[in-house]
């Protein structure tokens, strides 16, 4: 792109998309031709295939004609950016690169990439000690917003932004806030507070910070009657009291007690996974791969560069793995240079951790007159002349084109200079793991995968978090339902202490928990999060066959979204059965939909599973799930299949059976032969608990038994090569292609 093109060209993004050439402002068309601009200017610089664009801009299935729509909307679009281009040249600000289209734009022409860069110099300045530059900071990247992120976009890419995006204008106008509270204007935010309370009435955040403002202006009073309205509002809508710093907000308050400056504010979100993790707790396990960060900090002080890559899910500790390995390294004479991936803006601000506070350096890449990549290498061998240096790539996952590049070339320097550079990245879910990946472990890199924690760690980490609670009922729960993810484990443990959530299995996820579990998901794909939720309802594993049938679609469009599921570390195959790796996904999946709305979906999944011949038990599981009412297609479900259910799962039999004869609305004629099969089955069972087993017995059971799992992958579809994992448990779940219709 030209330098005059990259000047001229600015892109708004935190309101209604606007586009202006030197001030002019671009007709950007209809609201789907908004939706495919916005996705190219959130992901501007990168590459984005017409199949992402298609799955940002239509919620469900998309028209057959999608693709052709997408083409059609790229080039109205290059005509508008571009408006001087001749016809057939190609195009110099919106590009058609290798099967996707690249729109190139100056970081300083791009509001989100502003907003970025100013909440990055904030932190600075608040590293630095020097709240007047931070205040002043926050305050500029405030004012970039005019209303709503992307306004008026539709599509869920355009949702998952607006979420995003509005949780960190929230957060930095929280951290002013604070600013002003330090500086004794409390009274400004009083003004201001109630309208924020208004547009965001379930963050406890606003409500303490209105409390504290009152407070110290001597207005004890209304400061109580904020905390009585903030309870009001949070257990009366949402059935959860406040949180712990909002209850001693009050608590202090009421007893008269000054409160600090930064009450509640200072702490994160009370009850979510981050007020847990802000509690100080010992580390946890990894002795072997702080061992091996700390032996390549020994050896590049030595003199010897080296690289290291650290891989894993989301949550499983590889910050808090960089942190203890490294926290030596500047005592033992290097320098250390650290960076970290931005999911919001798709950037990993590399160059400008290198050479902070220089303009010029702040952007690598097409994006006009910005410093080369030949500048920071000259920069870091300077630096490497003077001293060791340490350079961290933290989620590296998120990391653009420009900054894989750099590293790669920073990554060739390790061999000649005393350079250490370490990246941690996801192992899946971002666009730069296997683009940095597979030279720099091709390269010589140590490779140090992070896996989950054992029980005794989760032990560990529950008693460091909470020593107070941590009895072995919660240390047992937390182990089950975080899967030995750190993250997940301080969201449990935050959810019971801090919000009170009860230890079992049927108890509500409280906002805390379930904001956590949402933030792995939203990177996913519609149809992938669609196909989770089915997999929730199911029950604790299914196959692909029972999936596809509870989704109403054919396996082979079910396989491409369960491949996304598998990628991101949502579902693991188990065998021929998929399962969520962390049950407590699960949970909030299932604790996301609405009582009443759950049991109708219990309810049609019983008849889509009954319909593809799934195994009796499995259907009859979805109508326990969802209390269902047996009406006249349930009985004679029923009846036609009880026999066999008591066979293969009495145990299920029974429960439905109970279910069953204690409704009225069923006919006296089948209640009284399903009492009659009820108390058969009760009175085997306690004649078989009576007696032990035979040798011969158990052998012909454990025959049955796998005989029936054979049967039930009777049905399996062809294999999709590029979903092989998926494809492993094709079919299971379904015992036989031949319907089975209830009596007419």
């Amino acid at each position: 792109m030209t330098a005059n093109n990259s000047a001229s060209l600015r892109i708004d993004l935190l309101g209604q998309p606007v586009a202006r050439r030197a001030g002019v402002e671009l007709e950007l068309g209809s609201a789907r031709r908004r939706a495919v601009f916005s996705v190219l200017a959130v992901r501007a610089g990168d590459v984005v295939t017409r199949e992402q664009l298609i799955d940002a801009v239509w919620d469900g299935v998309p028209p057959a004609s999608a693709a052709a729509i997408i083409q059609t909307y790229v080039s109205d679009l290059r005509r508008a950016l571009e408006p001087r281009r001749e016809r057939w040249s190609a195009g110099e600000v919106l590009t058609t690169t290798g099967g996707g289209y690249r729109l190139l734009v100056a970081d300083s022409g791009l509001d989100i990439r502003r907003f970025a860069a100013l909440r990055e110099q904030a932190g600075r300045h608040r590293r630095d000690g020097d709240p007047v530059a931070e205040r002043a900071a926050l305050e500029r990247a405030l004012a970039l917003w005019r209303g709503e992120a992307l306004a008026g976009v539709p599509g869920p890419f355009a949702h998952g932004q607006r979420v995003r995006l509005t949780e960190l204008r929230l957060a930095t106008w929280e951290r002013r806030a604070a600013l002003l509270l330090q500086a004794g204007e409390h009274d400004e935010l009083v003004g201001e507070l109630p309208m924020r309370i208004h547009e965001n009435p379930f963050r406890e955040e606003l409500h303490g910070l209105l409390m504290t403002a009152l407070a110290r202006g001597g207005r004890r009073a209304e400061a109580l009657a904020v905390y009585r309205a903030a309870r009001e509002t949070l257990a009366g809508r949402t059935g959860v009291e406040p949180g712990t710093a909002l209850r001693g907000l009050h608590e202090r308050i009421l007893a008269g007690e000054p409160v600090g400056d930064g009450d509640p504010v200072a702490r994160p979100r009370a009850g979510g996974a981050e007020a847990v993790s802000a509690r100080p707790t010992r580390f946890i396990g990894r002795r072997f791969e702080v061992s091996r960060l700390r032996a390549a900090v020994a050896a590049v002080a030595a003199g010897r560069g080296g690289c290291v890559w650290i891989e894993g899910e989301r949550g499983i500790g590889k910050t808090a793995v960089l942190t203890e390995g490294l926290a030596g390294a500047e005592r033992a004479g290097c320098g250390l240079v650290w960076a970290t991936g931005d999911e919001v803006t798709g950037t990993l601000p590399l160059a400008a951790a290198i050479a902070p506070g220089q303009e010029s350096l702040t952007s690598l890449g097409n994006h006009g007159n910005l410093g080369s990549p030949e500048d920071i290498l000259a920069l870091v061998r300077a630096r490497c002349g003077q001293a060791p240096q340490v350079l961290v790539l933290d989620d590296a996952q998120w990391a653009d084109a420009a900054t894989v590049a750099l590293g790669r070339l920073l990554h060739r320097l390790t061999a000649t200079l005393p350079l250490l550079l370490v990246v941690a990245s996801r192992s899946t879910g971002g666009r730069a793991p296997d683009r940095l990946r597979a030279p720099l472990v091709g390269g010589g890199a140590e490779v140090l995968r992070l896996r989950q924690l054992t029980d005794e760690q989760i032990r560990d980490l529950v008693w460091s978090l909470a020593p107070r609670h941590a009895d072995a009922e919660l240390v047992a729960f937390t182990a089950r339902q975080a899967g030995g993810n750190p993250l997940y484990a301080r969201a449990v443990v935050a959810a019971v202490v801090d919000e009170g959530m009860a230890t079992d299995d049927a108890a509500t996820p409280p906002p805390g928990l379930a904001e956590t579990v949402r933030g792995h998901l939203d990177a996913l794909p519609e149809g992938a999060y669609a196909a989770l939720r089915s997999a929730a309802l199911l029950g604790d594993a299914c196959g692909v066959g029972e999936l596809a049938a509870a989704m109403g679609l054919p396996v082979e469009r079910v396989l491409p979204d369960l491949d996304s599921a598998i990628d991101a570390g949502v579902l693991v195959v188990s065998w021929d059965r998929l399962r969520f790796r962390h049950p407590v996904v699960r949970r909030v999946l299932r604790g996301g939909i609405p009582g009443p709305i759950r049991a109708v979906l219990h309810r049609q999944l019983a008849e889509s599973l009954a319909a593809a011949a799934a195994p009796p038990e499995r259907v009859a599981e979805q109508l326990l799930a969802g209390a269902a009412r047996m009406d006249a297609w349930a009985c004679a479900w029923l009846a036609n299949n009880v026999r066999q259910m008591s066979e293969h799962a009495p145990d299920t039999a029974i429960d439905l059976l109970r279910h069953t004869t204690e409704q009225s609305c069923v006919p006296p004629v089948l209640r009284a032969a399903f009492t009659s099969t009820l108390v058969r089955l009760l009175l085997n069972r306690t004649e078989a608990a009576s007696r032990p087993r035979s040798e011969s017995e158990t052998a012909a059971l454990d025959l049955a038994a796998r005989t029936r799992q054979a049967r039930s992958r009777r049905r399996a579809a062809p294999e999709v090569p590029a979903q092989r994992r998926a494809a492993a448990c094709l079919g299971t779940g379904t015992r036989s292609t031949r319907r089975r219709e209830p009596p007419g």
